[in-house]
């Protein structure tokens, strides 16, 4: 025992501290013999621990630290500027003993060198810790790293001077107990503790971030790690492919607030601990669909969102996003691992760890093994999750192409190279496909690709050469640029226009083109221009795609009309005029939303050491569905082959369709996505979209917003072959309110104080969270005690909802709101183009050799025709019904 551990423990034996027939050597602690579960180890008085008490007793600076206190500092930073002055007070301090035995270096990131500090680059302890360094320095300048690190790494609320003496290990089963009566506090053996061994403290069930942050050590493995991930609107959110680009359009999509509503109303959090025994937990993949529902998809999931088991199962049909949300996700994750030192490398961080521990000469200090530990933890859960993701992609695709069944495949396209111009090009040009095949189905001919044989995860299934790909930029792999007439003239577009411009031009030169058997093939697939002529937009009067189609189309022409000053004012001729036409740039714009893939490069964004991701058409690969890459395919342009490659991500089993499930999508989505092909009579998924909203001139319109979002009842009704009348009907009966009686007696006034206390009560618990690498570690507690709360004012207010909707449903409103209802839905019908839907089915019977949109087209209206026809006999049963009850009911009086 040296000297100053010699006077400490004088000191504390002084002050009336003693402990069992202990060993002491340096500051551990060891049995001498055999003791019994329920040992007393050490009894330490309170009057000289170290705590918030304690510092507001002091007659010095004690009403220092309660303003400190009263004005939002945590326990945490009062106790610490508590032991800073008390450190500085020297030997007028009582504590100074014990404050002059404790360590002069620590192994806590505080005290991480530069080198030490890149190995937990881009990690959650990384990154809170500039933000713990400026908390420190604003609190108090003279606050050094070790005064932080002298409470850190030891007992949160109290500063132990004998307890601070152990090491900490989580298998051991001790614990402190108080003694209010005797004012003390006990450190009790929970298990035997044989004669000779080490006394460690026991910290619990901590993730390595919350150990290394706050006792400056790690476990390797710890099966309490976690990795944290938080997802919300802005990272996830993306524009589908086939949404416009107009300001109006880009306001909309801004607009975060109802998949926010939606989050909450569901109980789904927006951040996650994953871990090796939970990688991809349901609610994350919850969470990530909500954030991609368009806005009338967030609304209409209002009705099910106070039933979180209910939503969850119909939230997939819903949003129809399983693989987008699989691919944001991945993308995350990605973004995240590229920031570590090393990247995703998990072997490489093996290996240094087990040669330190095995050679048995330390060629690492302990804080550098340490952080080692954390960013191995770190990247095998990420990996882990990885892994995971992709098994979940190959899983649902092979069980929506059950559910589909397989397209015949009426071709295979390296059939007969002598006959098709197409393949031999492939092969002249150096594409390999060794795993797939790319084949015609019978539905539209249309091109897909299937695996020739089995693949695991990481095999390569197609290489294109770099020189191939249809790049808006005219970028190699390699990052040199190739020369190409519209090089500099491209740079003044974003990809798509680019991609799309660059795609006309080789359409002009024809045979001519390094890429004319590929651009043939687009033609003869693609007919998407016919869904812009005006035969066309007729047969779809008075439905909703039509001002889908319509807003698309002065999207388009305004965009046409940029180039082409942009091409007459740069003097262009490398265009032709027959080729630039607005008939082209449409089809050029179907290409390019339906076959373009956003493809990362391995080369690095030097700012944001982000990899680079770039809008491309490849020949081959652009076959496969876009929403497949990320989720079940990774396609990556690598440096080093200068090729464009498609891993799997998962195992998939030979014969297996990369091909998108359209069996979810109504045929309004089918239509918009470029898949006229698919659409058909009678398609479950079909809807009609109905806008329940109050008139603006109508003083309650606010009130009554307020009130359909809280209900759960929402703005949108979308209205299928199955009638369900029960909300569409009580959300009308909300519209019907005119004067503050009748809120008050539907109890709407209480249902808006309730939701309003769920919500401050969820953004407490919101606040109270502070990440294990956060100012106070101590606030899980806190934050439990908080979820409580949230959680009971939730389900306060979901009851109050319920019971506001069964008011409204009263049967003098619902007949009511049938009759009016009805006449709503009369008047969309006899805006409809066409007759009934009894017409339209015979001329989609007559029409099997039309062009596959002239079909998608007749087959959509006669879905919305017929869905109304059938709500409109259902109405008119209702008000037939409720009408008999209500005479029932006054004949009874």
């Amino acid at each position: 025992m040296n000297a100053e551990i010699c006077r400490f423990w004088e000191w504390a034996q002084s002050q009336g501290c003693c402990m069992a027939d202990l060993r002491v050597k340096g500051r551990s602690f060891y049995t001498r013999e055999f003791l019994p579960a329920g040992s007393t180890v050490f009894t330490v008085p309170f009057s000289i621990l170290m705590h918030m008490d304690a510092a507001f007793d002091d007659k010095t600076f004690g009403e220092v630290y309660k303003k400190l206190s009263a004005a939002g500092a945590s326990e945490r930073i009062v106790l610490t500027l508590f032991v800073a002055v008390e450190k500085a007070k020297g030997e007028n301090s009582f504590w100074f003993t014990y404050l002059s035995s404790l360590p002069e270096t620590f192994s806590t990131p505080l005290w991480f060198n530069e080198d030490e500090l890149d190995i937990i680059r881009g990690t959650k302890v990384a990154a809170s810790l500039s933000k713990d360094r400026a908390a420190l320095n604003q609190l108090v300048n003279f606050w050094v790293p070790s005064l932080h690190s002298t409470l850190t790494s030891r007992d949160y609320s109290t500063n132990d001077s004998i307890g601070d003496s152990h090491l900490s290990s989580r298998g051991c089963s001790v614990e402190w107990i108080t003694d209010d009566a005797k004012r003390e506090a006990k450190f009790i053996s929970a298990s035997e503790l044989q004669g000779g061994i080490e006394i460690y403290n026991n910290y619990g069930q901590k993730a390595n971030d919350e150990l290394l942050q706050g006792y400056g050590f790690c476990l390797y493995p710890n099966p309490a790690d976690v990795y944290y991930i938080r997802i919300g609107i802005s990272p996830l959110q993306e524009r589908p492919a086939y949404c416009a680009t107009s300001p109006e359009g880009d306001e909309k999509a801004s607009r975060s607030g109802d998949r926010q509503e939606l989050m909450w109303r569901m109980g789904t959090s927006a951040e996650f601990a994953l871990s090796l025994k939970q990688p991809l937990p349901d609610a994350l993949l919850q969470t990530a669909r909500i954030c991609l529902l368009s806005d009338s998809e967030a609304y209409s999931a209002f009705g099910i969102g106070w039933n979180a088991d209910m939503g969850a199962a119909q939230l997939e049909v819903i949003s129809a996003t399983e693989f987008q949300s699989i691919s944001n996700l991945r993308e995350l994750l990605l973004t995240s691992i590229a920031q570590f030192s090393g990247g995703l490398d998990v072997e490489t961080d093996m290996k240094l760890l087990r040669q330190d521990c095995q050679t048995g000469e330390c060629h690492l200090t302990d804080k550098e093994r340490f952080a080692l530990m954390y960013r191995l933890g770190q990247k095998e859960i990420i990996r882990s999750t990885l892994q995971a993701l992709g098994g979940r992609a190959a899983s649902s695709l092979d069980t929506w192409a059950q559910c589909q069944g397989t397209p015949e495949i009426v071709m295979q396209m390296s059939d007969d190279t002598t006959n098709n111009p197409y393949q031999k090009w492939l092969d002249d040009s150096g594409v390999t496909c060794d795993y797939i095949i790319e084949s015609l189905t019978r539905v539209g001919d249309q091109p897909c690709l299937h695996l020739r044989k089995q693949c695991a995860t990481g095999d390569i299934l197609a290489s294109v050469p770099s020189h191939l790909l249809f790049v808006s930029d005219c970028t190699t792999s390699s990052g040199q640029r190739l020369p190409h007439p519209l090089t500099d003239l491209v740079k003044n577009l974003d990809d798509r226009s680019a991609l799309k411009l660059k795609l006309l031009f080789e359409f002009g030169r024809g045979k001519d083109s390094l890429w004319a058997p590929y651009i043939k093939r687009l033609a003869d697939h693609i007919d998407a221009p016919d869904y812009y002529k005006d035969e066309m937009l007729e047969l779809l009067e008075g439905t909703n795609l039509i001002e889908e189609l319509n807003d698309r189309i002065q999207q388009l022409q305004h965009e046409f009309g940029m180039v082409l000053k942009l091409l007459q004012d740069e003097h262009h001729q490398q265009v032709s005029s027959q080729t630039f036409t607005l008939e082209r740039w449409l089809w050029a714009d179907s290409v390019v939303e339906r076959c373009a893939l956003h493809v990362h490069f391995e080369e690095m964004n030097q700012s944001s050491r982000e990899p680079l991701k770039r809008l491309l058409l490849a020949p081959v690969l652009s076959s496969m569905p876009s929403v497949l890459n990320g989720a079940v395919v990774e396609c990556v342009v690598e440096s080093k082959s200068c090729a464009l490659v498609m891993r799997a991500l998962s195992t998939m089993k030979a014969g297996s369709l990369l091909h998108f499930p359209q069996s979810g999508l109504d045929s309004e989505s089918r239509i918009l996505q470029f898949v006229t092909e698919t659409v058909v009579m009678d398609n479950e998924h079909d809807f009609v979209e109905i806008c329940l909203g109050s008139r603006p001139e109508d003083p309650y319109s606010d009130l009554k917003e307020k009130l359909s979002m809280a209900s759960g009842l929402g703005p949108i009704q979308y209205l299928k072959r199955s009638p369900r009348s029960t909300l569409a009907l009580a959300s009308i009966a909300l519209h019907s309110l005119d004067c503050d009686e009748d809120f008050d007696k539907c109890g709407a006034f209480d249902l808006l104080k309730l939701v309003s206390e769920a919500k401050s009560a969820a953004s407490r618990g919101e606040e109270s969270w502070c990440a294990p690498t956060g100012e106070d570690v101590g606030s899980y507690e806190h934050f439990d005690k908080y979820r409580q709360q949230a959680k009971a004012a939730h389900s306060a207010a979901a009851s109050a909802a319920e019971q506001f909707v069964r008011t409204l449903q009263s049967p003098s409103r619902i007949r009511q709101a049938a009759s009016t209802f009805r006449k709503m839905l009369q008047s969309m019908l006899s805006g409809i183009a066409g007759s009934s839907a009894d017409d339209d089915r015979q001329l989609y019977a007559r029409s099997a050799g039309a062009v596959c949109s002239y079909r998608a087209m007749l087959a959509y209206r006669h879905g919305q025709r017929e869905i109304l026809e059938i709500w409109l006999q259902h109405l008119k049963q209702v008000v037939k019904e409720q009408t008999k009850a209500a005479r029932a009911k006054k004949k009874r009086l």
